[in-house]
């Protein structure tokens, strides 16, 4: 063996030791945010010191410093290349705003400390991504063990709600968490039923992707029941918002093969075979009370019917999110262009809230996303996000009309689904405020464009060969 052919050798041998470490890395990350409730984690819990729970409280920001680190290392050793993404001016941009929105804020500290935490968990993800994963099989392990770990939540989820009881974390959510809903809604390890349904709602795509990926074989059946799960995870949080990010995700990543997926449904769902299902659920259901599953069945029932008896009266029963564009306009009448400051919004909600915010409330933030950042940032910073998820999407759109039929173009319409769905869900609460949801909406962000970049390196090989 030549010279040569040994330093491929080694470089290659390097290269998969890289890509494993990488693997191993944001698969822990993920399985992290989403199994274990940290952002509640407390001392008095877990009869620990403070200082071992607060590493467990903010365990994800050290693990992303690691594997910022590790990019940086495997640059310097050739296994990497750090890269620039297609948003990077857009980027920059909106952080400049939140920059800038803290120069003479009341509260600069905690809004200096929120930015030192939410970027580098949020905007950093895409490009450490986009530098460590540098094969298409290497984003799809990850996705489907996010699809694994994301039933996994489900799961526990429909768990806690057939059973009533949260036999895990339950006692830490009602000492701690202050918006814990309960296991009348699936709220599982993300703590509340909005922040579930969201979560669910960005992997549920993924889920439908890892099923139609695998051909015909038993992965297929796998990631079929796990697709289930999330689905009925979803349901169980009774999240309209979530509910409706869900449906339009699911219905962009279908809608090209909406004729197979209909004649398929024509098929199987025959006039008879619907009676017949309709008559083994009926006689099902007495059953399923016998058992003990009254109760869930019931709770189901009604909690279905009145979240859609709620959606028929919205001026009635979203009063609080209706009144947050009158306080949004108050807050931009004071400071139209940078805002109160980034992450200090909460502490000025009392100060700026209109009249008609209706009492009893526990919020103090808009309950949506655009106006929470309008608000923190102000149209400065609202025009820097509205125009960076602009961008994004075009960078993923495109991709995926460039992409050869496979895999890699149906994940890219996947992530085009589940980032459009969530654009919606943002405008129903202040999702990129909540650090699982924040760090799982990015994370797919970057796996994505790491799968733009994958497949534009493929084509340009194509051209210089065909050159």
């Amino acid at each position: 063996m030549t010279q040569v052919e040994m330093a491929c050798q080694r470089g290659i041998v390097s290269q998969r030791v890289s890509e494993r470490i990488a693997l191993m890395g944001w698969g822990f990350l993920f399985a992290y945010i989403s199994l274990i409730p940290f952002y509640y984690l407390q001392p008095v819990q877990f009869a620990l010191d403070p200082s071992s729970v607060t590493v467990l409280k903010y365990l994800p920001l050290p693990i992303i410093g690691l594997l910022a680190l590790f990019s940086f290392l495997g640059h310097l050793l050739h296994c990497f290349r750090l890269r620039r993404i297609s948003v990077d001016p857009y980027v920059g941009f909106y952080l400049a705003a939140c920059v800038f929105s803290l120069v003479g804020t009341i509260y600069l500290t905690e809004g200096a400390l929120k930015f030192a935490y939410y970027p580098p968990t949020g905007l950093l993800l895409p490009y450490l991504l986009v530098s460590q994963v540098g094969r298409g099989e290497l984003v799809h392990k990850i996705v489907r063990w996010m699809v694994w770990v994301s039933a996994g939540v489900a799961f526990y989820g429909i768990t806690v709600y057939v059973t009533g009881r949260d036999y895990i974390w339950g006692a830490m959510y009602e000492a701690y968490n202050p918006y814990y809903s309960g296991t009348q809604r699936a709220a599982s390890t993300i703590g509340n039923a909005v922040f579930c349904g969201s979560y669910l709602a960005l992997c549920l795509p993924y889920g439908l992707w890892a099923f139609a990926s695998q051909g015909l074989s038993r992965q297929k059946r796998i990631y079929g029941i796990l697709g289930g799960l999330i689905l009925a995870g979803l349901g169980l949080t009774f999240t309209r918002g979530a509910w409706v990010a869900g449906g339009l995700a699911c219905g962009i990543y279908l809608w090209p093969r909406a004729d197979i997926v209909w004649n398929h449904a024509r098929r199987v769902l025959t006039p008879d075979r619907v009676v017949l299902g309709l008559t083994i659920l009926l006689l099902l259901i007495p059953v399923l009370e016998g058992l003990g599953f009254q109760g869930p069945i019931h709770q189901t029932w009604t909690a279905f019917w009145g979240r859609l008896d709620q959606a028929v009266r919205v001026s009635t029963t979203e009063s609080f999110r209706l009144a947050q564009y009158k306080t949004t306009w108050r807050v931009l009448q004071d400071h139209p262009f940078l805002g109160v400051g980034f992450g200090t919004f909460t502490r000025l909600f009392e100060k700026y809230k209109d009249p008609s915010t209706p009492s009893g409330y526990q919020a103090t933030t808009t309950e949506n996303m655009y106006l929470m950042v309008a608000c923190e940032t102000g149209a400065l910073g609202l025009a820097g996000i509205l125009v960076l998820l602009f961008v994004l999407i075009r960078a993923v759109y495109r991709g995926y009309r460039a992409a050869p039929p496979g895999p890699d173009r149906e994940l890219l319409l996947a992530s085009l689904g589940s980032f459009c769905g969530f654009l919606f869900n943002m405008a129903t609460w202040d999702a990129l405020n909540q650090p699982t949801v924040r760090m799982t909406f990015w994370m797919f962000v970057g796996l994505a464009l790491a799968q733009t970049h994958i497949l534009a390196s493929r084509n340009e090989g194509r051209g210089d060969r065909g050159a």
